[in-house]
């Protein structure tokens, strides 16, 4: 992200190697995986001040394992156990 606030992004889809910033809201998200359009590892999202809002990882586009959330700065304010949903068969 450059100072006049625009967002830059660089991936490479399915191929799992990919460096993603997004703007989501006043959030910027940012991947290191990618794996067939969807989300897989660990990802952080930013406030718009540059500090960490969230953070934790992805399985198949969904939230697994701990995710760990902090407040404008910087200061841990929740932790959230996240289980993968079953599929359906």
């Amino acid at each position: 992200m450059n100072n006049a606030g625009s967002v830059h992004a660089s991936q490479t889809r399915s191929t799992g190697a990919s460096k993603v910033l997004l703007r989501v809201s006043t959030l910027f998200a940012r991947s290191f995986s990618l794996k067939d359009d969807k989300k897989l590892g660990r990802w952080k999202r930013y406030h718009a001040n540059g500090v960490l809002y969230d953070e934790g990882d992805y399985l198949d586009d969904e939230k697994i394992g701990e995710w760990k959330t902090y407040d404008g700065n910087g200061k841990l304010s929740k932790t959230k156990k996240h289980s993968a949903k079953k599929t359906k068969q």
